[in-house]
């Protein structure tokens, strides 16, 4: 994961977060990014970049909004396992 701590502010740098995931089936992946209280923020979407398995959050929340600083927690099941952690928006 690069960086753990983001700042979706718009300038280029670190706009957003990045999840390298180990997929060798290319099976189904899907994951979400919740809030300290366990409230859905966001799905983490494929990388814009159309790497395989490389996958992005932008910071935003479901309806497009750049969300509070401080941190969420990520969650990435796939390939039979999960994978889960905190990310830190800064700003």
């Amino acid at each position: 994961m690069v960086p753990r701590i983001f700042s979706p502010n718009g300038d280029g740098i670190n706009d957003g977060v990045y999840f390298q995931l180990t997929n060798p089936t290319q099976s189904q992946i899907s994951g979400i990014v919740l809030d300290m209280s366990g409230a859905k923020v966001a799905e983490i979407n494929v990388s814009p970049t159309g790497e395989a398995d490389l996958y992005y959050w932008n910071g935003r929340d479901e309806n497009g909004c750049v969300v509070p600083a401080g941190p969420y927690i990520y969650r990435i099941d796939g390939e039979g396992g999960i994978v889960s952690g905190v990310v830190v928006v800064a700003r």
